[in-house]
């Protein structure tokens, strides 16, 4: 999807069957242009729902799914078929702070 950029995904399920997609993706050139979308909460909130992951601003759509930017360097998309709770604590389950210094 990004083009050769590095990237990591891993997929969790639970007894019911519900399945979480945590996906990290750096350094890609059309990460640079979901930057402004992601950090000006006017255009971000104009698309779904603002929430906060630690101190990071993130965006839930209606699904539930999440979308953030990390150091302007790494997208994190949080999906699957579990709810929005669920996806939100995989979230943040995410060390962020570790991942900004990279």
């Amino acid at each position: 999807m990004f083009g050769g950029a590095p990237a990591a995904s891993r997929s969790y399920s639970n007894a019911k069957g519900d399945i979480i997609e945590v996906s990290i993706t750096g350094d890609a050139a059309m990460i640079m242009q979901f930057g402004p979308m992601l950090t000006n909460p006017a255009m971000a909130g104009a698309m779904d729902k603002l929430v906060r992951v630690g101190d990071q601003r993130a965006i839930q759509n209606q699904d539930g799914d999440i979308m953030m930017l990390v150091a302007n360097k790494f997208l994190i998309n949080v999906q699957g078929s579990a709810d929005a709770a669920s996806k939100l604590s995989y979230a943040q389950a995410i060390d962020i702070a570790k991942l900004s210094k990279m």
